[in-house]
């Protein structure tokens, strides 16, 4: 579930089994997160499923960054893993755990749900749970870049390839000038709730499990100027890099969802009415059960 989007549009990224190095493990940090929510500013949401190594890494990585920022409120939102994930969070944070298994759009889409209407945090922060934090200056920029431009996404290593270096097209890489690049991954990404709830809001509940999900809502953000652009015969995603590190990783990907997927995306692109999608789910059945534990 948790990996790299369709990155090429319409097209499937050939480097979404490559992760990048891989990376010491984080020193384990004790105590738990004690963020206050009537004081919490930004929302950061651990997206994960049935990878307890991979999230344990990350949590303490992100704990040792941000554990002394009392303006967070950090949460682990598990896609129904079948191990006991409470084994690896140890109560450090609160965890939101999916009935069923659902897929990274559903998941990613409950985190923003829980930041936007339940804590209402001004900004909201995904990372998926192969993301390592490696310095506290990733906050701040993250913080700053998306309150600049309202949504920012992850450059990720190779992106700077030889094999897509002609889909970059600019920029440092700080809050203020940004990479551009027309190609996007979901690893990282961080908006503004008024966008969520006024201007763009959901990934598409239509996009089932694995892919184009983050895409089409990127595409959604960036054509009214949030995080990027699109004009006739252009497009770019604004992304930095500040303080994240991918881990490797196995793949995860279904070919069955993404090609469903990329059929959804081709309808959703060519139909003005889902610029604003209210809702992450599509009936009261997938409200029901969307709701549960937030």
């Amino acid at each position: 579930m948790i990996e790299l989007e369709p990155v090429l549009i319409g097209l499937i990224n050939s480097q979404g089994d490559q992760r990048g190095q891989t990376i010491p493990r984080a020193a384990s940090v004790k105590g738990r997160f004690t963020g206050t929510l009537p004081d919490a500013t930004t929302g950061i949401g651990i997206i994960t499923y049935n990878r307890p190594e991979l999230l344990r890494e990350c949590l303490d990585s992100v704990l040792k960054f941000t554990a002394s920022e009392r303006h967070i409120h950090l949460a682990v939102f598990d896609d129904c893993s079948d191990y006991n994930i409470h084994s690896v969070v140890q109560g450090r944070c609160p965890v939101k755990r999916s009935l069923s298994n659902q897929g990274v759009v559903y998941t990613k889409n409950r985190a923003l749900y829980y930041f936007a209407s339940t804590i209402k945090t001004k900004r909201i922060i995904l990372l998926e749970d192969d993301m390592l934090v490696t310095s506290k200056s990733w906050l701040p920029t993250w913080e700053k870049a998306c309150k600049i431009h309202g949504h920012i996404n992850y450059s990720a290593p190779w992106f700077f390839s030889d094999e897509l270096k002609g889909y970059f097209l600019g920029g440092e890489g700080s809050a203020i000038n940004p990479h551009r690049f027309v190609i996007v991954t979901g690893q990282c990404t961080a908006v503004r709730r008024a966008l969520i709830r006024n201007s763009v809001g959901y990934i598409n509940p239509e996009f089932k499990g694995y892919g184009y999900g983050h895409v089409e809502w990127s595409d959604r953000l960036a054509a009214l100027g949030h995080g990027g652009f699109i004009a006739p015969g252009k497009k770019a995603y604004y992304s930095i890099a500040e303080g994240l590190q991918p881990l490797s990783s196995e793949s995860l990907k279904v070919a069955e969802q993404i090609e469903m997927n990329e059929k959804t995306f081709a309808r959703l692109s060519q139909d003005p009415s889902q610029q604003f999608v209210g809702t992450p789910w599509l009936n009261r059945r997938e409200k029901r059960l969307f709701l549960a534990d937030l």
